[in-house]
């Protein structure tokens, strides 16, 4: 998309050619993991990663990378003891090579299990992720 920014290690990573964006509020400062998983290996390990931005705007500026939930260049999660509130989109991306089917939550949604209540899971679902076109 124009205009569309990169963390540094995920551009550096090569994982800038596709990208599907997802949103969640923080009502109050609070212990936040989000993880990014798969049902099984269609996409290879590397060839995806996400980046956590905090602001309000649709397409945020490269200084908007949240400074407590770091980019991560594969999948696997991110965690900090203490978010602030406010509004944050998670930008899932990857290189061309990611074709296959994956699946995503249509919005990323608060896990309330005991293991963790503020664990934030982009998980299967039954939407389309990449697939290179035929």
């Amino acid at each position: 998309q124009p205009g569309e920014v990169f963390s540094p290690s995920i551009l550096s990573s090569g994982l800038n050619r596709r990208s599907v964006w997802f949103k969640f509020t923080i009502a109050s400062t609070r212990s936040v993991t989000v993880n990014l998983q798969q049902p099984a290996s269609v996409i290879q390990a590397g060839n995806v990663g996400f980046t956590v931005w905090k602001t309000s705007a649709c397409l945020p500026a490269a200084t908007q990378v949240s400074n407590k939930l770091t980019p991560i260049e594969t999948f696997g999660k991110t965690f900090h003891p203490c978010v602030e509130l406010g509004e944050y989109y998670v930008q899932v991306s990857a290189n061309n090579n990611a074709n296959g089917y994956h699946s995503l939550c249509n919005i990323p949604k608060i896990n309330t299990t005991k293991a963790d209540k503020n664990e934030i899971n982009i998980l299967p679902k039954r939407a389309i992720f990449f697939k290179n076109k035929a």
